[in-house]
């Protein structure tokens, strides 16, 4: 639990600036680095997915984030595994949609770089 809460009061400062930096710097490779064509939806993909990403980090990562830090070794509640897991789960899933938009960029690179 301590470790969680610290780890997310620094996240909760640092990652919607990162995330939403990835994003603006994503769109402008996709008008101003890659190639049309396949690179160029590989890339508006690779937002997209940031895009669903933040999303759900929003609607599910977040609840679970605050409800953990409200928390103290006093009160943390019996099920708290459960609320562990879900985080855990999301998590994966997170970590899924992070290398799908780092693999449809790193296409999008290699196919304009071997034109």
């Amino acid at each position: 639990m301590a470790m969680h809460q610290m780890r997310d009061r620094t996240f909760t400062g640092v990652m919607p600036a990162v995330r939403l930096t990835t994003l603006v710097l994503i769109a402008a490779m996709a008008v101003f680095a890659v190639d049309a064509g396949l690179p160029r939806i590989l890339t508006i993909v690779a937002a997209a997915l940031v895009v669903t990403d933040i999303g759900f980090t929003v609607s599910r990562q977040v609840p679970l984030n605050k409800q953990v830090q409200s928390w103290t070794p006093m009160t943390i509640p019996d099920d708290w595994a459960e609320t562990r897991d879900s985080w855990a789960a999301n998590r994966n899933l997170r970590l899924v949609l992070g290398l799908a938009e780092y693999a449809c960029l790193f296409a999008a690179v290699i196919l304009t770089l071997s034109r």
